[in-house]
């Protein structure tokens, strides 16, 4: 089973990628692009999370819901 990473907030996405952009050298322009990479991926799957999750929470105050 792959091992589950975490990436700490030290930089944002933003410092990433012009950390990628600006090294001279290839394995950490490389290695930078890889966690600027999946950074911003974190990131875009929170952001929908939060709007999926504010979508279903104006759902529930929609009049028409049926509760159970």
């Amino acid at each position: 089973m792959p091992k589950q990473i975490s990436i700490e907030p030290h930089l944002s996405v933003e410092k990433l990628e012009k950390r990628s952009r600006q090294s001279k050298e290839p394995v950490k322009r490389t290695h930078y692009q890889i966690i600027w990479l999946i950074a911003g991926m974190v990131t875009q799957r929170r952001e929908v999370q939060e709007i999926l999750f504010q979508g279903d929470r104006q759902i529930l105050k929609h009049p028409g819901f049926i509760r159970s």
